[in-house]
C-alpha cells in the first residue's frame, strides 16, 4: 500500500523471502504492489543488500545443490530476457563464494505477468515484484 511504513515493511518483506534461503513453503516470493512503489522497492533493495552469506542471524545460507543453483539462475536469466528489471542481482555470489552453492538475494521487477518465475515455485532468494496494474492488465 502506498501509505505503508517503509522501514517496517521492507524488513518484514526481506525476512519473509530470504528466511531459510527462501527454501520453505512460507516464503513470500511474489510482491504485488498497489500501483508503482519505487520507494518501497528501494527500501527492500537497501535492506536486502545488508545480507551476507553465512549461518548467523540474518545471514543467507547456500541452496541445496548445484542443480538448484543452476535452476534459480535460469529463472533469473529468463526473466531478464523477457524484459524484467533486475533491481538486485545475486548471481554474482556463485563465483564470489565458491565454497557452497550460493546465489544471493535477487529482486526482480516484472513487466510481464506471464513470466514463468511468477507462476512456478522456485524456492530461492528471489523476490518477484509486479504492480497490481500490470497484473490486472494481463488478467485472462
Amino acid at each position: 500500500m502506498p501509505d505503508c511504513d517503509l522501514k517496517m515493511s521492507s524488513v518484514d518483506i526481506v525476512n519473509s523471502f530470504s528466511g531459510s534461503t527462501g527454501q520453505r513453503c512460507m516464503a513470500a516470493s511474489v510482491l504485488i504492489t498497489v500501483g508503482e512503489q519505487p520507494e518501497l522497492l528501494n527500501a527492500i533493495v537497501e535492506e536486502t543488500s545488508k545480507r551476507h552469506p553465512g549461518v548467523e542471524a540474518r545471514d543467507i545460507g547456500p541452496v541445496v545443490d548445484q542443480a538448484a543453483c543452476n535452476r534459480i539462475r535460469s529463472y533469473i536469466d529468463q526473466a531478464e530476457r523477457f524484459g524484467a528489471k533486475i533491481l538486485l542481482d545475486g548471481r554474482g555470489w556463485t563465483k564470489k563464494y565458491p565454497d557452497g552453492y550460493y546465489i544471493g538475494p535477487t529482486i526482480i521487477l516484472h513487466s510481464n505477468p506471464n513470466d514463468a518465475a511468477l507462476h512456478e515455485e522456485i524456492l530461492d532468494l528471489s523476490l518477484l515484484s509486479v504492480s497490481s496494474e500490470t497484473a490486472k492488465a494481463h488478467e485472462g
